[in-house]
């Protein structure tokens, strides 16, 4: 029903939903629900509109926390908690819904996502909120197939996998003033898979035991300004670009003390750095490295390595440009700057 109201109560159930909104205009506040069924919702808003959730806590320790479906646009959930268990459940699941607000909350489920998108999950908005996930194959925030997206203030969290993972048809999102963290080995804290036009700013993305952020598979177009990227894994990148084109990196730090700073490889083409410092400490690796990828630019940025080569450019890295930049290394026996078979 539309217009009704639910403040400071307790729904608890095993096998059904918490609470279904099928209205519009409802209100629920101050209020827990709780379930614990693999098919069934703490919170389910099916195809309806313009509902409000504040201050309550939504649990499901077997499936999915909060669950907005078909057509559930114009919601607000606010300063409140959504909580799942189950690799396939996330705590907050948003899918063909637009237009959905999520602020001052808390998303986890530490064996699942703790936030995902959906198939034509447009135009939504999670703000000043913390996104949490525990677990190798899942991710704390996670778009698929959804865009016009905007993640903001917000903490992203996955400490045993990635942090936040942009798939395929995840296309002009905007991540800002957050930060995104993993610690996972041989993994990114921040995965763009085949997503295009996104935007990520002021933001801090990290994993000490793998890359920064990974660019992959098409991932075309984005733009990262204003944030820092850093790694600090031998073996793994602060910012891991390949197979992507024309993405652009500004005013940016991009930091990995004991492995590469920047790696471009295999087809990573036309994309630009600028304003950006690109740092390494450790010996026999390079601060920026540009491998089989053509007619990339560094412009006005500082590339160092004190330890080793600062700049390769290898194995067909082509038409590539480096200007207004300092380029520096203090390591005996290796080049600040290396143009090998190119």
């Amino acid at each position: 029903s539309s217009y009704s109201t639910l403040s400071y109560s307790s729904v608890a159930v095993q096998g059904a939903h918490g609470l279904r909104l099928d209205g519009m205009f409802a209100a629920v506040s101050d209020s827990t629900m709780t379930n614990n069924g693999g098919g069934a919702y703490a919170l389910f808003i099916a195809g309806a509109d313009s509902n409000t959730v504040t201050r309550s806590y939504m649990s499901n320790p077997s499936g999915l926390g909060a669950y907005l479906l078909s057509g559930a646009d114009y919601n607000t959930i606010s300063l409140s908690t959504m909580l799942a268990g189950g690799a396939g459940s996330p705590a907050l699941y948003i899918t063909a819904s637009d237009f959905n607000t999520v602020t001052g909350s808390y998303m986890s489920n530490p064996s699942g996502h703790g936030a995902a998108f959906d198939s034509g999950s447009d135009h939504n908005t999670i703000s000043q909120s913390t996104m949490a996930s525990n677990a190798v194959g899942s991710f704390a925030l996670y778009l698929i197939n959804s865009a016009s997206n905007t993640v903001t203030g917000s903490c992203i969290s996955n400490p045993g996998g990635r942090g936040a993972y942009l798939d395929t048809g995840a296309d002009y999102n905007t991540i800002s003033l957050s930060t995104i963290t993993s610690s996972a080995s041989a993994t990114a804290a921040f995965n763009l898979n085949g997503a295009r036009f996104n935007m990520v700013s002021g933001s801090y993305i990290s994993n000490p035991a793998g890359y920064g952020t990974n660019l992959s598979a098409g991932a075309n177009s984005n733009t990262i300004s204003q944030s820092t990227m850093t790694s600090g894994d031998a073996g793994s990148m602060a910012l891991y670009i390949t197979g992507s084109s024309s993405n652009t990196v500004t005013g940016s730090f991009i930091l990995n003390p004991t492995g590469s700073g920047a790696a471009l490889l295999s087809g990573a083409d036309y994309n630009t750095i600028s304003q950006s410092t690109i740092t390494s400490s450790a010996l026999g690796v390079r601060a920026l490295t540009i491998f089989s990828s053509d007619f990339n630019t560094v412009a006005q940025s500082y590339i160092a390595n004190p330890a080793g080569e600062s700049v390769r450019l290898f194995g067909g890295a082509d038409y590539n440009t480096i200007s207004q930049s300092t380029v520096t290394s203090d390591a005996a026996g290796f080049g600040a700057l290396a143009i090998v078979e190119s």
